[in-house]
């Protein structure tokens, strides 16, 4: 955050109480999220959680730049081709959708990594967490201890 701060601030005219606030609002929303998303993830593992949270995020944000999109269009229509719902229009835009490419990359990237070997361990699943150890080459001796 505090490399997009230095961008923002001259930006948007931000004070620094302003600047202050949009940092802090980082660290809120890591609390917030462990607190809601932090038992999720012990429950279900880590890795579940990663890629799902992935995938939310690319589906909510084609939701929303679709919905943008079709605001920006209707805006730009002749005033006698308003009212229409635009859909045609729609595929026009399809060059604005490549900035989530990268975004479909990570979570294609994000299906081969292994759950937490600490996660699995903690849920009996000792095997699976030898693996995992051993993808990143780490031995893990039979005591349970790495």
């Amino acid at each position: 955050m505090g490399g997009a701060l230095v961008l923002l601030r001259p930006q948007f005219g931000l004070s620094p109480s302003q600047v202050g606030l949009l940092g802090a609002s980082t660290f809120l929303g890591a609390m917030v999220g462990m607190l809601i998303f932090g038992d999720v993830s012990d429950r279900w593992g880590r890795r579940t959680i990663f890629v799902q949270s992935a995938l939310l995020r690319r589906v909510f944000g084609a939701v929303r730049l679709r919905t943008i999109s079709a605001a920006a269009l209707h805006r730009t229509r002749a005033a006698r081709r308003r009212g229409g719902n635009g859909c045609a229009d729609l595929g026009r835009l399809s060059r604005r959708h490549r900035p989530a490419a990268p975004a479909l990359l990570v979570l294609i990237g994000r299906q081969g990594l292994p759950e937490s070997p600490r996660w699995l361990i903690a849920h009996g699943r000792l095997e699976e967490a030898r693996l995992a150890l051993a993808r990143f080459g780490i031995e893990a001796d039979g005591s349970g201890s790495v």
